[in-house]
């Protein structure tokens, strides 16, 4: 099986590779999570517990490269498991299969798929897509009706809305228009959805786009931001990057901050520098599997 860092990726290409894995490997369970606004599956690749961390990629901008990333990550594990070997070093076969993992590795397919293919990738919203500033030479950030992702998610989301209105974005486009309400979204519905129904103690995010570094969003708990801090250091050392603490106006419309509040647990978010999946893959692997055993 070829890693999925090396492959173009793509819709058609991320269900493949779930698809070789699922045959492959008989105890990874696949779910789909959700659809997109076209109809498209959000995959959720279960490794041992469900109820302990969710990852997600792919991303909440449709950039590819996170997503191979993370499909590369699960192959990895799948290795581990299977031939109870180690990963950057770490035992993590047994520990993963009693503790558990989620991935979702393409939460944005529509704009993964307009990003690889163009506005051919928006299917019956091609003309709106071309309508509402496609350019072949800048990536889609959003999804397919216009909306970027990130901050689509309903924690302080007036604050996001206000700041976006202010800065011009108040209409779908590429990039920067947040949506009319929180949760707007068939993708941002399904996430919400899918974590409510689980019981995630923590939760990270990864993108190759936005401000590089690794960010935490604490709950409001007595020790909440000290653990989130420590913790956000270790993931952030292991990649080379910078870390800090999300604050209530750069947590507004996140998955990060609508985790952190809903649950009282915390999350992460590592936006690491735009490169190719596989560079991308070899700089957060120690933290991917760090985050995983946490």
């Amino acid at each position: 099986m070829e890693d999925p860092a090396n492959l173009p990726f793509d819709y058609e290409t991320q269900k493949q590779v779930i698809t070789q894995l699922y045959t492959t490997y008989p105890f990874l369970r696949v779910r789909v999570a959700g659809r997109s606004a076209l109809g498209r599956a959000l995959f959720a690749l279960q490794f041992g517990n469900p109820e302990n961390a969710v990852l997600c990629a792919g991303s909440f901008c449709g950039d590819g490269e996170s997503a191979a990333a993370l499909l590369q990550f699960a192959k990895a594990l799948c290795a581990c498991i299977a031939e109870e070997t180690s990963l950057c070093g770490v035992e993590i076969s047994r520990p993963l299969c009693s503790q558990g993992i989620m991935i979702l590795p393409c939460v944005n397919p529509d704009g993964a798929e307009i990003n690889a293919h163009g506005e051919e990738g928006a299917l019956q919203l091609r003309k709106f897509v071309r309508e509402n500033g496609f350019q072949k030479e800048s990536p889609w950030r959003a999804d397919a009706l216009g909306a970027e992702l990130s901050f689509n998610f309903p924690y302080q989301f007036a604050l996001r809305r206000e700041a976006q209105n202010a800065a011009g974005f108040s209409r779908p486009s590429a990039a920067g228009f947040c949506g009319e309400t929180p949760a707007s979204q068939a993708e941002t519905r399904a996430l919400t959805r899918f974590c409510r129904s689980g019981r995630f103690r923590r939760a990270l995010t990864l993108s190759a786009a936005g401000a590089e570094g690794v960010r935490a969003f604490a709950p409001q708990t007595e020790t909440g931001a000290q653990d989130a801090s420590v913790c956000a250091k270790i993931l952030a050392d292991s990649a080379d990057l910078d870390y800090s603490m999300a604050d209530p106006v750069t947590a507004s419309g996140t998955f990060g901050g609508w985790f952190a509040d809903s649950f009282r647990q915390t999350a992460f978010e590592i936006n690491a520098p735009r490169e190719d999946a596989a560079a991308l893959y070899a700089r957060v692997r120690e933290a991917l599997v760090l985050f995983s055993l946490l």
